[in-house]
């Protein structure tokens, strides 16, 4: 029991004879056969994490994942989620979630699909008692461990970035309303604007990139002098129709995005943005997943973990008394 203790990491151990047990085991190639672990313990020591894999964002949440299961001796098996935003009435669809449970995970990691999931969509995962965390979209009607953005607080920082520069007639391209991420970054910053008594025109966009959501804001009059975009993305398009139209970022228009992905850093201008920290979302969820996992009693209280933003001010922004 000692041995076995000692090779699986499990406390109980001192450290000295776990340095004499590793260093033998090494000697004699030994290593443990978690399949035999599993019979025992009724664990698999593996992990399943359902996330998107052609987006940035949510590649480095899976990077963040994966290295904290690893130094916790976890395996991972990865299915890729299509990056769907949804749309209204659609509800959770575990055909994602399904191949990993029949392989017997100890428990999963995803991103919902659809954000107003309820307990009843989750059920099949309540009853065969695998834990889970949910990660950057946030589920209010049901009740699981979740770690992501605080949205609403990147939405404020860049309202009062833009009233720091002295804009008050200010525009937002705001992401589906019925996805948490778009609908707590909109509330931050017009909250903000309006307590100020500045005025925002909102643009209700189906997606979260819409050439035609950037044309029509382009296209007020009069013009806002600052653009808030749910995300980077919209924020790169719209440096793209302003460019077509001959209109200068920052010099008439200052334009901002949210996430800071890499190729925030690489436009020109380079683009004023909220920070978030995927990375740290990954490692969050899976040291929430792990303890669930360990932890025999039934939670009763879960995590709720929404990480802090940072502004990162670039060259997309200026101070509207600059502007042309």
């Amino acid at each position: 029991m000692t041995v076995s203790r000692a090779l699986r990491g499990a406390k109980g151990v001192a450290e000295n004879t776990r340095e004499r047990i590793a260093q033998i085991a090494k000697k004699h190639d030994y290593t443990v056969n978690m399949l035999v672990t599993g019979i025992r313990t009724g664990l698999t020591w593996t992990a399943g994490v359902v996330m998107p894999v052609n987006h940035a964002f949510y590649c480095e949440i899976i990077v963040g994942a994966h290295d904290e299961l690893a130094r916790l001796k976890y395996a991972v098996l990865l299915s890729s989620l299509p990056v769907d935003y949804s749309t209204p009435g659609k509800s959770a669809d575990l055909r994602h979630l399904m191949p990993l449970i029949e392989h017997r995970v100890d428990g999963l990691i995803f991103r919902p699909t659809d954000d107003r999931a309820t307990d009843r969509h989750l059920e099949e995962l309540r009853r065969r008692r695998i834990p889970f965390v949910t990660v950057d979209r946030y589920l209010p009607a049901a009740h699981c461990d979740f770690v992501g953005t605080d949205d609403y607080s990147g939405g404020t920082m860049m309202a009062r970035h833009f009233l720091e520069l002295g804009h008050r007639r200010v525009g937002f391209l705001a992401g589906p309303d019925f996805v948490s991420t778009a609908r707590e970054r909109r509330r931050g910053f017009v909250d903000t604007i309006e307590e100020a008594g500045g005025e925002c025109t909102t643009i209700q966009m189906k997606d979260f990139v819409d050439l035609k959501a950037a044309n029509e804001i382009l296209a007020l009059k009069p013009r806002p002098s600052a653009v808030f975009c749910v995300n980077d993305f919209m924020a790169l398009a719209l440096l793209a129709a302003a460019r077509e139209q001959g209109v200068k970022v920052p010099d008439d228009l200052s334009v901002a995005g949210f996430a800071d992905l890499p190729d925030a850093s690489l436009v020109s201008p380079r683009l004023t943005t909220i920070r978030q920290d995927p990375q740290a979302i990954g490692r969050r969820a899976a040291q929430v997943l792990v303890k669930r996992i360990t932890v025999e009693e039934e939670a009763r209280v879960f995590e709720i973990i929404k990480l802090a933003p940072s502004l990162v001010v670039r060259e997309s922004t200026l101070a509207a008394v600059k502007q042309k």
